[in-house]
């Protein structure tokens, strides 16, 4: 088993997952751990391989107001029509040398599209979280009415994106409840009487909403992270006055090479993602990693409250709780001391003494420990991909208090070829629940570990001890060899050519050599032979 971790982000990451399947490496050998990859709402993660529009109307005479949009369904592994076709009312056709025979809207609030959902397929459209609205429109240039033409909106009152003075472009957007929030405002941004390519999304990760006109970005605004009014009829063309072409709508947010790419999605005649299906059966050799959200009520009530002031929550929604609580108790455990509360205005730090190095509840009814650094041992929850619905599900738990390792109750993986991978061969270490075996014995005991590595020094320090001896008295019996031997000078060395008979050396007879010592006067040489 091949492990692969990363941390790009969503788009960087459906290109990693392509090039992985198109290597044959999604078969199940491979794992790819995927480090918080930005999921919305809970696990649900669809938007990591779902690619193509949740409603697509080319809204020409060849199609009209249908549907033609399809999505990859896991449970029956294969495609299915959404249906969510519109019915128009005063409208009419014209003919366009770039689009061909569109839809006409004369600017009253009788003509108009309407897109009901059906039964069963109202969730396909209910795109509540993160969404792209991509649209061509035509503008007449003519203020009718108060100015304002609807391009498309949400169920009357819901998430809204607006015609302003004929050139201006406005996005208005509506939590779940009906409340208003910011609107994303753009004006003197749209040609007259000619195309414009316009669009809007809002990414729920991040709680930023933009508007769009050729591809680029031309305006945004932060609204928070809610869960927007998206459920309901949807109304196209309302008081506007000209021409509306290839209305896209997508269930997460897309960035500008996205946007670009799906200018011609109506003229492609392609329905759905073509690589949907493929992207969605790499997902499942991903791995997730992301932060562990408790599923106690108490801790469902604190987002209901959370939801009712205008914030949804997200990933760091749990930290948040359980820092409040920290502090609730240090706050008061401080003040009960005697310590004056004005006082905690300006000086923190004996509440910071009461927060560390403790341990409390938190909003799972799990332990949480802060160290003596002020630390938290986090949890963290461990998802994959559930076959049949596309969603990512929660199957292990890392609690960070215990440093242990829990199954999800009723949990367990769908891997690619259905051989779960087992990263250990005595599995999971650290989850305390699988016992030793033959090919995975226990680990030894500490004090033996100990006792081999002093004995393994001992050996290594006395064996460089007798190599320093012995080397230090092998030069000394060399120097030792060196001053014994006989030392000849070379001024002292004669060489004769020729053929040298038996006779006195000529060393002795040399009058350098007079004044030698002789031991006898019958020193003889061999014949040399030079």
């Amino acid at each position: 088993m091949t492990v692969v971790i990363t941390c790009t982000p969503i788009s960087d990451l459906q290109k990693m997952m392509r090039a992985a399947r198109n290597r044959g490496m999604t078969n199940g050998d491979y794992v790819f751990i995927a480090i918080d990859p930005e999921f919305e709402g809970m696990y649900y993660g669809t938007h990591l391989w779902k690619t193509g529009p949740v409603g697509l109307w080319p809204l020409n005479r060849k199609n009209k107001a249908t549907d033609v949009s399809k999505s990859y369904s896991a449970s029956t592994h294969g495609w299915v029509n959404n249906w969510n076709n519109g019915t128009t009312n005063n409208t009419r056709y014209a003919e366009d040398p770039d689009e061909g025979p569109v839809f006409v809207f004369t600017g009253s609030p009788d003509s108009k599209i309407q897109i009901i959902p059906k039964d069963n397929y109202e969730m396909v459209l209910d795109v509540r979280q993160s969404l792209t609205v991509l649209v061509k429109v035509w503008p007449d240039g003519t203020r009718t009415g108060n100015g304002n033409g609807t391009i498309f909106r949400y169920n009357g009152s819901g998430m809204e994106l607006l015609n302003l003075d004929g050139t201006g472009l406005s996005a208005r957007f509506t939590r779940r409840d009906g409340t208003f929030l910011k609107q994303v405002n753009k004006g003197e941004v749209l040609t007259p009487r000619q195309w414009n390519y316009i669009g809007v999304s809002y990414d729920y990760r991040i709680g930023i909403a933009k508007l769009w006109h050729e591809g680029k970005e031309v305006a945004s605004e932060s609204i928070g992270i809610v869960d927007l009014r998206t459920q309901g009829d949807i109304t196209v063309g309302e008081q506007f006055n000209g021409r509306i072409t290839c209305l896209q709508l997508y269930n997460y947010a897309m960035d500008d090479s996205q946007i670009v790419a799906a200018e011609n999605a109506c003229k492609d005649g392609q329905g759905g993602s073509s690589d949907e299906e493929e992207l969605m059966e790499a997902f499942r050799s991903v791995i997730a990693i992301t932060l562990r959200k408790p599923a106690t009520e108490e801790f469902k009530d604190f987002v209901k409250k959370l939801e009712d002031r205008g914030v949804k929550e997200n990933h760091y929604v749990t930290a948040y709780h359980d820092s409040m609580v920290l502090f609730a108790t240090a706050l008061n455990e401080t003040i009960a001391e005697g310590v004056d509360p004005a006082y905690l205005k300006t000086n923190g730090s004996l509440i910071l003494q009461k927060m560390w190095n403790r341990t409390f509840q938190g909003a799972g009814k799990d332990n949480i420990r802060i160290d003596e650094l002020g630390d938290r041992d986090t949890d963290y929850t461990i998802v994959e991909m559930d076959n049949y619905t596309g969603k990512f599900k929660p199957f292990w738990d890392y609690m960070g208090f215990t440093k242990t390792l829990e199954n999800v109750s009723n949990q367990s993986m769908d891997w690619p070829g259905r051989n779960t991978p087992n990263p250990e061969p005595c599995g999971l270490r650290g989850s305390g629940k699988v016992p030793p075996t033959e090919d995975c014995p226990s680990d030894p005991d500490t004090s033996q570990i100990i006792l081999f590595s002093v004995i393994t020094v001992l050996v290594l320090v006395v064996g460089v001890f007798l190599t320093y001896v012995w080397w230090n008295r092998r030069n000394d019996q060399e120097l030792d060899r060196a001053r014994r031997m006989l030392i000849i000078s070379k001024d002292n060395i004669i060489f004769c050519g020729g053929r040298m008979r038996p006779g006195p050396s000529m060393v002795l007879l040399d009058e350098r050599s007079r004044d030698l010592p002789r031991r006898d006067s019958n020193l003889y040489v061999h014949e040399l032979i030079v």
